[in-house]
């Protein structure tokens, strides 16, 4: 529930009355009723009127003691009796500090009630006060009320400012928890995808090999490649790991290094070339032209096997640009039908996260993927 008037048809405003008051507030109010009835005491020419008003009041500030423990209509009588019962009071009683009875009635409505309820509650009561006071009070203790219900209005707009700081807040709290999930799950999709599906499909391999009764020479040799992911995998994981820390290698060595192990596990050849003025890249945008690379790796290993790989790196001023070009050479690993299909998606999901481009597709027999990250 908000704060905001005519929320859900509530009287009463949620902040910040949600919790009860504190006990030396309680103590606070009540000698502050102590004091109003000492400086009030009937004497013999008092009316039974003005006793019974002085009676009323006193019970009504004493249950305004436990407002919070009341439902919405019996705060508001408790408001009214005590607005009424001491406006009548202010103007029967020579003694002008009754006038604190309606007045704290005037200022806790317009605090806490609607503007619907505080408006008419604030009129009836100046109404009984007027009505019962003599001439020559009449325009300082009506001053007086309306003073008091202004301060009440205004201390209600700085309790909604005050709670609509919090909620926003609490958005851009879930909004940066949300972020860091979605950081998080990119990457373990980006681990799993690139080193536990290629696993995969090496168990099935040995798997098939052992059926056919193939020789142990042939089936280490797979044993070792699979081997060979599980360290990469790990790797990836502390990389991964260093990431989400903020911690990461130049992006120019990771890209090296995938070069190499795209060379040496596939025996085919990716080269790396760097151009313009190395410049000292933020960490989301090293991961994101990093995992870039990586899902244009794995895409050629599934699906162009045996194609040469081209790599590059360019600072070009106020922007980094990375391109990975493969020829177009038909080929359909036993890893084409592994993954979920979510790299590319999840990759444009990370380029737009850092306002970059993306670009993927064919060009004149080659197939190029494109990612350009400005850097300030």
């Amino acid at each position: 529930m908000t704060a905001a008037k005519g929320t859900m048809g509530s009287m009463i405003l949620s902040f910040p009355y949600r919790g009860g008051l504190s006990w030396p507030l309680r103590l606070v109010r009540l000698a502050g009723l102590v004091v109003l009835i000492l400086s009030l005491l009937p004497d013999p020419s008092w009316s039974p009127w003005q006793t019974g008003l002085l009676t009323a009041v006193s019970v009504g500030w004493l249950l305004w003691l436990f407002a919070d423990w009341l439902t919405m209509p019996w705060q508001t009588a408790v408001l009214l009796l005590i607005g009424l019962a001491g406006g009548v009071l202010t103007g029967l009683s020579p003694h002008g500090v009754a006038i604190a009875f309606p007045a704290v009635a005037l200022l806790d409505a317009a605090t806490r009630l609607r503007t619907r309820y505080s408006l008419p509650i604030t009129a009836a009561v100046v109404a009984s006060t007027v009505a019962f006071d003599s001439w020559d009070r009449v325009l300082e203790h009506g001053l007086i009320l309306l003073a008091a219900a202004l301060v009440g209005a205004l201390r209600w707009q700085h309790l909604q400012r005050v709670e609509q700081a919090d909620l926003l807040q609490t958005q851009v709290q879930r909004a940066a928890v949300l972020a860091e999930r979605t950081r998080i799950a990119r990457e373990l999709h980006d681990v799993q995808a690139h080193a536990l599906a290629a696993l995969s499909v090496q168990l099935k391999v040995i798997d098939a090999l052992v059926e056919d009764g193939a020789s142990a020479n042939r089936i280490r040799e797979f044993v070792n490649r699979a081997e060979q992911l599980t360290r990469e995998g790990l790797i990836e994981t502390r990389r991964a790991i260093l990431a989400l820390r903020g911690e990461v290698l130049p992006i120019d060595d990771l890209l090296d290094s995938l070069a190499k192990v795209y060379t040496d596990r596939d025996g085919n050849n990716a080269s790396l070339v760097v151009t313009g003025s190395h410049a000292t890249l933020p960490t989301e945008t090293t991961m994101v032209l990093y995992r870039a690379a990586q899902e244009a790796l794995t895409n050629i290993r599934k699906h162009a096997g045996n194609s040469p790989v081209t790599v590059k790196l360019d600072y070009a001023g106020n922007a980094v640009s990375l391109t990975v070009l493969n020829e177009l050479i038909p080929h359909e690993s036993d890893l084409a039908s592994v993954g979920a299909g979510y790299g590319l998606p999840g990759l444009r999901e990370r380029v737009d996260a850092v306002d970059g481009t993306l670009t993927a597709g064919p060009k004149g027999g080659i197939w190029e993927l494109g990612v350009r990250i400005p850097i300030w």
